[in-house]
Formats: structure tokens, C-alpha cells, sequence
């Protein structure tokens, strides 16, 4: 009598391990966006960005810490503002952006190795500079007599899925 209940057993609980792993809870079978995470650099201050569209927050990551700002209802742009400290915002516009905390504003925000236009280099021995506007490209050789080159430029704009022109 002991045999045959020791074989039953085995059979029973490999039933219920069959049965509870086909079945699902409803919150397993929702389908939920994924957050976007964007980068950005605002000068030297590297920060991360995640949209979470189900709780409409937006988390920024910065310096080791954390914030999470709400939707500015009162803006028609994408303005973000930490609950209760109006110093502390986030906004942007495209692939750029502007970070202010607690009444700190930095430098504009794009992405990384993106360049604030507009943008000036300049080197020495020999000295040459160059110079990007959102029209054209200004490039002034190191020696007098040679004329400055100009050259169109075009912006390209970057975003998650590559570049476009």
C-alpha cells in the first residue's frame, strides 16, 4: 500500500507545477512601454534621462542622484518640474535640452559628442581657426595672405535611432 502512494505523489506535484506555469496573472500580460533613456551632456555635467510613460515621470540621474520631475501642465513644451521646488526643472526641445536645479542652470544640454553650434576651434604654430554657424563652416588659414575657406554646413540632427541631415 505504501508503493503505490509513494508513485502517486511525485505525479501529483509535477501536475501542479504544470498547471501553475501555464497559467498567468493579468499584470504579467499587460504589455508596458519601456522607459526611453536619453544622455546628455550640459557642459561638464553628464545626466541620464528616463521617461517612464506609465507613471509620467521623468528621472534624471546626475552626480550619483536622483531626481523625478512631473509634467509642467501649465507649459505647451516638454517642461518637467520637481513637486514643489519650481528652481528645479527640466526642459527640452528636440535633441536639446536645459537643466536648472534648485536655481542652478547649466550649460545647454545635447547629446554626447554633439557640438553647440555656434562652435569655434582654434590652434597655434601655426595658428588657424575655425568657425560653425548653423549656415556654413568658416575656416581661416594660418597665414595672411591665404584666403578663408567657407564652406556650406548643414545641421544634422541626432536622436536614438542615428543621424539625419
Amino acid at each position: 500500500m505504501y508503493s503505490r502512494h509513494a508513485r502517486l505523489v511525485p505525479v501529483v506535484a509535477t501536475a501542479g507545477l504544470l498547471v501553475s506555469a501555464c497559467t498567468s496573472s493579468p499584470s504579467d500580460t499587460e504589455s508596458k512601454e519601456p522607459a526611453v533613456v536619453s544622455q546628455y551632456a550640459c557642459g561638464q555635467l553628464h545626466i541620464r534621462v528616463t521617461d517612464d510613460p506609465d507613471r509620467r515621470l521623468l528621472g534624471i540621474d546626475y552626480r550619483d542622484k536622483r531626481l523625478l520631475l512631473k509634467p509642467d501642465s501649465s507649459a505647451s513644451r516638454e517642461i518637467f518640474v520637481a513637486p514643489g521646488d519650481t528652481t528645479t526643472r527640466f526642459q527640452r526641445q528636440g535633441e536639446q535640452a536645459e537643466l536648472t536645479i534648485r536655481g542652478e542652470t547649466f550649460p545647454e544640454c545635447l547629446p554626447p559628442g554633439a557640438l553647440e553650434r555656434p562652435f569655434t576651434a582654434q590652434g597655434s604654430d601655426p595658428v588657424w581657426q575655425a568657425h560653425v554657424s548653423s549656415a556654413e563652416l568658416v575656416l581661416s588659414p594660418p597665414y595672411e595672405d591665404q584666403q578663408s575657406l567657407r564652406l556650406p554646413s548643414e545641421l544634422v540632427t541626432a536622436n536614438r535611432h542615428g543621424r539625419e541631415s
